[in-house]
């Protein structure tokens, strides 16, 4: 087999050559430290709601960790989630879940949108009414991350 370089060959390299460098340069920040993807922010996933399941209401949280580049991480450490109706201060509920367990972390990521779900029964003794603000909000923490916290407002019956 002989191999001849014909203009249009030699022209289709050149091209080649030339446009591996024009790729553009993407400018990311890498933080410092052993690893450099851990969460920096948390924030409330815009799939979070109350939802009704086998006739039982419960609050759907999706709860997103973001790196200092913006991208989904997941995080390894404490999360508290505390729920408190409007004006019932001292009605309120608290879940607390340890990510730091590689089996609990597995148990709740979700895949397919890179947040975590949580699937709460609140177990209301005499429900707000769908009109009330219902605060929700979360505090995470662990040794890599330091204090993460965000909250919300939802309402019962809105989707």
């Amino acid at each position: 087999m002989t191999w001849r370089l014909t203009a249009h060959s030699i022209a289709l390299i050149v091209l080649l050559l030339l446009t591996a460098g024009c790729a553009p340069s993407i400018n990311r920040r890498v933080p410092d430290g052993p690893w450099p993807w851990v969460p920096t922010e948390v924030s409330f996933h815009k799939l979070s709601r109350f939802i009704e399941r086998d006739g039982v209401e419960q609050l759907s949280l999706r709860i997103e960790f973001d790196d200092a580049d913006g991208d989904p991480v997941k995080f390894p450490g404490q999360i508290l989630i505390r729920v408190t109706p409007e004006n019932t201060l001292d009605q309120s509920w608290t879940y607390t879940y340890d990510l730091s367990d590689l089996q609990t972390n597995a148990e709740y990521w979700d895949h397919v949108t890179s947040t975590y779900r949580f699937e709460l029964e609140i177990g209301w003794d005499d429900p707000p009414l769908p009109s009330n603000d219902i605060q929700i909000r979360i505090s995470a923490d662990s040794p890599e991350t330091g204090p993460l916290t965000a909250s919300m407002i939802t309402w019962r019956g809105r989707g």
